[in-house]
């Protein structure tokens, strides 16, 4: 990384926080507030699953042409440094910095800081507050209509991804709870 440049991971971060910074949007109001140049580099790991060659996702942030002096340069890059970590660290943006991350979904990302998984206690306010607003979500059944595929095409594996990160991917990014069912599957429970 040169002088005045600065990578920030986001890879960690949970589903919301990322998405939001990964926004060209989001990435534009930042670049327009700060006089920097931010670009997404690398790719997205899930949790628990080992790295590649290829690096976990970053945010790489340089000073813009507007940027002429090295104190330009070096208080631009931070300020959007600082920017970016004050919104992974739990979504507040600066003084006078417009817009807001969206609101956290309503499943905590698994490994995310204390502050994102707290629940409260039962009986509290909040989740008393919860279960009066309606009934609890009912599954759904998404069917997979093929016919007798052939053995070798193995369409269990196919749905699940490499080492079930397809149906990791969902479960991460809805909050959903994923299972595959039916013949095939590990769960034999289903349709047959």
């Amino acid at each position: 990384v040169a002088e005045h440049e600065r990578e920030v991971v986001i890879n960690e971060a949970p589903t919301h926080i990322r998405a939001h910074l990964l926004k060209r949007s989001t990435q534009a109001e930042m670049e327009g507030r700060t006089k920097t140049v931010i670009v997404t580099k690398g790719r997205y790991y899930m949790p628990g699953v080992p790295q590649t060659d290829e690096r976990a996702l970053y945010l790489h942030i340089r000073p813009s042409s507007h940027c002429t002096t090295d104190a330009e340069m070096f208080t631009a890059v931070q300020a959007a440094v600082a920017e970016i970590v004050s919104v992974m660290a739990g979504g507040q943006r600066p003084a006078g910095a417009p817009g807001a991350p969206p609101a956290a979904p309503g499943a905590a990302y698994p490994g995310a800081p204390a502050s994102y998984n707290a629940v409260p206690p039962p009986g509290s306010a909040p989740a008393a507050a919860a279960a009066a607003a309606g009934p609890p979500p009912q599954p759904i059944m998404v069917f997979v209509n093929i016919e007798s595929p052939p053995p070798e095409f193995n369409l269990p594996e196919r749905i699940k991804g490499p080492g079930g990160a397809y149906l990791g991917h969902i479960q991460t990014t809805t909050g959903t709870l994923v299972q595959l069912r039916g013949r095939g599957s590990v769960s034999m429970e289903g349709p047959d």
